[in-house]
């Protein structure tokens, strides 16, 4: 995102990385940072942090998730929750 801005050279010795699969809110806890850009989900699991909001759209990377089910699977678990989940158009799934 900051390439984008074209600010990237600025900010590159002010930039720090959370540990793997750690939080940046963190680091605005510790006082290790002033500001942290993550998935929303994420910076608000966080207490005491407050959410400014989201970036604007021409910003924004878009997660993608999805659901699967062995085709295998015979439990009656694993087959409920299929009730649940929208029907998805054969044009949209994965081969």
């Amino acid at each position: 995102m900051i390439e984008r801005l074209g600010i990237a050279e600025e900010m590159k010795a002010k930039t720090k990385f959370p540990p793997e699969g750690g939080f940046t809110a963190r680091l605005l806890i510790t006082g290790d940072a002033e500001l942290a850009v993550q998935q929303i989900g994420e910076l608000i699991s966080i207490p005491d942090v407050e959410l400014l909001g989201p970036l604007p759209g021409d910003l924004q990377s878009v997660t993608t998730f999805a659901a699967a089910i062995s085709n295998g699977c015979q439990s009656t678990g694993c087959r409920t929750g299929t009730d649940q989940v929208p029907a998805i158009p054969r044009s949209h799934r994965h081969p």
